[in-house]
């Protein structure tokens, strides 16, 4: 039997300027320590790796982060920077990394 296609929606970068989003990061870089420092160590990550998977999820929440929303860019970034320390961390352990889109479309 056929299953259906399953669709990914990629959002286009809501901040186009490369300084505009350099900027962004740069100011809340210390948010991106304090997460690595606080999710790090919980994860099996050693502080360096966390700290750089913290900025990872960081330039990706400037990426993304739409100044019309009306959520804060902190609590926005928050959820990326999560997301990018378990990723690492699941990489660190050996075990293969599936977004959870992966696992909606049954295809596990």
């Amino acid at each position: 039997m056929h299953q259906p296609a399953c669709r990914v929606y990629r959002r286009k970068p809501a901040i186009r300027s490369i300084r505009k989003r350099n900027a962004l990061v740069e100011a809340n870089k210390g948010f991106a320590f304090m997460m690595a420092k606080k999710l790090g160590p919980a994860r099996g990550l050693e502080k360096e790796d966390a700290v750089q998977a913290a900025l990872l999820g960081m330039t990706r929440a400037a990426e993304l982060f739409d100044a019309r929303m009306p959520n804060k860019f902190v609590g926005y970034a928050a959820f990326w920077i999560r997301m990018e320390i378990n990723r690492a961390a699941s990489l660190k352990r050996g075990g293969a990394y599936a977004p959870k889109k992966f696992h909606e479309c049954g295809q596990s």
